[in-house]
């Protein structure tokens, strides 16, 4: 192992690297974040890149291959070096021009022999080197993202055995957090920054709380006390929690408790916003964000391949939902993403998880960062040895089953076969690429869920940020507090939830409706009258005369189960899981019942209970039969938006039908209150009449097939994912200006259908 000692970039040891790479033909480069490696694997621009290098070094029957982890990077790099060949998917170049490239057909230089893939196509890739009987050399970007999840095992598989079969002449490993004990063989190049950035850092647990309104007070009280300063300017606040879901939900929340500042989505689903191309383009002298931006909203897409530039001071909250999901390699990178920041102030948010059925309770010990190490290195040692005994045992085992079948009448060739066939994939695996991945994915699972989380974070962090860390408080080791009980259900309740639901839908209709409100009004007092029944010495009768072994106790036994079943059903509601049940039901029975409009007894079937189905299930002799179910009580938030959604249509009727914009409020105001301002509504009423009926107002399920998005995309594409549910908030936070725009683009669609002269389809609104 070497270690370097850099001012900015890995290409100022341009000298080292090249004899490193000339000597070794398995190494690795661990650099931090925004150190230039993958500017050494491709720039021409200062030097010659490793690639070349490579190259020249394997003679002209040879090619460099690249595998990125991530989309990002490789549009990225192939946008930054015209000279490298994209192969992923249906971008770049194809298996096809891979042929023609390294047959000469192309008249290219040695700097364009390197192709950038991914772990999808990189067995592809080899194979059809292989058939034309290339040598190539390996570049494993990020590898510690192989190392540390159980990141697409399958592909991991086919790669690790193409490369035992056709070996690469150089294998090289680049990474900022790699665990240097999970290189085996490897030989490591450190390069460190004489210059450390500071990083401020304080961790708390998040204890009972709700961790999305944890999210919103933080950014509240962030703002509050920075709004206090004299005229200074406001730190850019970076939320970092890894649920895009969540982060969509509790932005309007965010946006309010902070004054209204403005806040941007930074997440895979985003990647069509022009905010998004400004981040992935900056220059180094450019800023990345807007200076309206004062929050960003990010996942893990932040932790690679994207820089972060901007001269304002970073705060950055780091928000662990559970101790399970901790993962300070993700964090680390994600901190070295802010270029050219000296000092960042770090907020780590954890929250205690539930003992793991997998590894039980947690170590209480508090370990140094040299035992976490230590235990590192120990575990991979042992979870690799105990992967290779597996293998080694199967392949036994599978031999003897190969000696107990092969005779001496067989010829080699088949007994070759049947050997091959027995063991194909279990030869010898101490050296094999996939023993050591494996290897360090147990590793990494077991550290997590056994030993680091709050008792050891702060002694993680020291290990992998070393003295640029700076706990400035730790909050993590105060007495715990009680977590809230859970409001799952037993198998029990759920089979109780399940029986009233099913005698709901079969009873169902207004008078069971009022008849529920009248018994949750009596507090489940309420005695209706039973269900007629025949006397007991008519039923004894019959079930003598039906059963005429029983005994007379068993006789008396069937007549009270009978008489139980001939109970009214609403006299059987005695257990809470019945009643809360019921409650949520007549909840929303309210909502709907308070609306200005009038449904009939099937609409009301329709908005609160599910459809029937039939159910396939196995019997004991493994043989299958159908059940019909009934359909049970939806759940409230799915009312709620087919309530949404009906509001909105008869909102939109009505003002048709008015058509005097002087009763559009009180219209309105008659509704519960919606997502969707009076001023969009006014607009949409406007943009359904001017079409010449209603039925073309319709759902498109594919709005980017719409004739309608693509004649006006301009003008829908800051609007693309919003206005299919009328949730018109993304940058436009006025409700006039979000008129304007629906005006705007009701205008472009009017001369889009005159200038065509043929009916187009309408986008989807509701």
């Amino acid at each position: 192992m070497k270690e370097l000692k850099i001012k900015n970039y890995i290409g100022e040891a341009a000298d080292t690297i090249q004899k490193t790479v000339q000597e070794h033909n398995n190494l690795t480069f661990i650099a931090p974040t925004g150190s230039g490696k993958s500017s050494t694997i491709f720039s021409k621009e200062y030097g010659k890149p490793i690639f070349q290098m490579l190259n020249e070094e394997h003679g002209d029957n040879h090619i460099t291959v690249m595998l990125e982890t991530t989309t990002i990077k490789q549009e990225k790099d192939n946008r930054t070096y015209q000279h490298i060949n994209l192969f992923c998917g249906r971008k770049g170049v194809s298996v096809p021009d891979i042929k023609k490239l390294m047959n000469g057909e192309f008249e290219y230089s040695y700097q364009d022999k390197v192709i950038v893939t991914n772990y999808a196509y990189a067995v592809q890739v080899i194979t059809v080197l292989n058939e034309l009987g290339l040598n190539y050399s390996l570049i494993f970007d990020e590898i510690h993202t192989l190392c540390l999840y159980q990141y697409k095992n399958k592909d991991l598989k086919k790669l690790s055995r193409i490369i035992k079969i056709h070996p690469p002449m150089t294998i090289m490993n680049l990474s900022a957090t790699m665990e240097k004990s999970f290189l085996r063989n490897s030989h490591i190049v450190e390069f460190k920054r004489l210059a450390k950035r500071k990083i401020n850092t304080t961790l708390n647990k998040m204890g009972n709380r709700n961790f999305s309104q944890t999210i919103i007070d933080f950014c509240g009280n962030h703002f509050k006390n920075r709004y206090s300063n004299n005229g200074e300017e406001i730190p850019l606040l970076f939320v970092f929690f890894n649920s895009t879901k969540e982060l969509n939900k509790i932005r309007g929340d965010i946006e309010s408790k902070s004054g209204y500042a403005s806040s941007i989505l930074l997440t895979r689903n985003h990647k069509h916003e022009d905010y998004f191309e400004l981040i992935i383009n900056a220059g180094s002298d450019e800023e990345s964000f807007d200076k309206k931006v004062k929050i960003v909203l990010t996942t893990s897409i932040s932790e690679d391949s994207i820089d972060f530039r901007t001269s304002r001071d970073v705060t950055v909250l780091y928000v662990v939902a559970e101790e399970y999901f901790l993962n300070v390699y993700g964090l680390k990178q994600f901190c070295g993403r802010f270029r050219e920041k000296e000092e960042i102030d770090l907020h780590i948010i954890i929250k205690k998880s539930a003992p793991s059925e997998e590894f039980g309770e947690r170590y209480k010990t508090d370990f140094s960062p040299h035992s976490l190490q230590s235990m590192y290195d120990g575990n991979f040692n042992w979870n690799r040895k105990k992967l290779v005994d597996k293998q080694s045992r199967l392949f036994d085992r599978r031999m003897e089953r190969v000696n107990m079948i092969i005779n001496d009448n067989m010829t080699e060739t088949e007994k070759e076969s049947i050997r091959r066939f027995y063991t194909h994939g279990l030869e010898d695996n101490s050296e094999c690429m996939i023993t050591n991945w494996l290897a360090a994915q147990n590793t990494h699972k077991e550290m997590v869920n056994k030993v680091i989380g709050i008792t050891n974070l702060r002694n993680e962090l020291i290990r992998q940020f070393g003295d640029t860390i700076n706990i400035v408080e730790d909050n993590l080791q105060l007495e715990e507090t009680p977590m809230p009980k859970g409001n799952g259900l037993t198998k029990q309740d759920k089979e109780i939830e399940r029986d009233i639901g099913e005698k709901i839908n079969k009873y169902f209709s207004l008078e069971t409706l009022n008849e529920l409100i009248i018994l949750r009004e009596s507090n489940w007092e309420h005695e209706f009258e039973e269900y007629e029944w025949k006397p007991r010495g008519i039923l004894r009768k019959e079930l003598k005369e039906q059963f005429p072994d029983l005994t007379k106790k068993e006789i008396n036994s069937k007549i009270s189960e009978l008489r139980e079943k001939n109970k009214h059903w609403l006299n059987q509601i005695h257990s809470e899981v019945q009643r809360k049940y019921i409650i949520d039901l007549l909840d929303t029975y309210k909502v709907i019942d308070d609306l200005p409009m009038e449904f009939t007894e099937q609409e009301l079937r329709k908005l609160l209970i599910t459809k029937d189905y039939v159910q396939t299930k196995e019997d004991i002799l493994g043989g299958t039969y159908r059940k019909n179910r009934l359909g049970l009580v939806r759940r409230k938030s799915d009312v709620n938006k087919d309530i949404n959604r009906l509001c909105i249509k008869d909102i939109i009727q009505r003002f048709i039908e008015s058509n005097n914009p002087n009763h559009y409020e009180r219209i309105y105001n008659e509704y519960p209150a919606l997502t969707v301002e009076l001023c969009d509504l006014t607009v949409l009423s406007e943009w359904v009449k001017s079409f010449e009926s209603e039925d073309k107002f319709i759902n498109d399920n594919k709005p980017k097939k719409n004739t309608f998005y693509m004649d006006n995309h301009r003008e829908l594409r800051n609007l693309y994912g919003e206005l299919k549910e009328l949730n018109l908030k993304m940058d436009i936070t006025k409700p006039t200006s979000r008129a304007m725009l629906l005006m705007s683009v009701v205008d472009a669609k009017r001369t889009s259908m005159i200038r065509n002269g043929v009916s187009h389809k309408v986008y989807k609104i509701m």
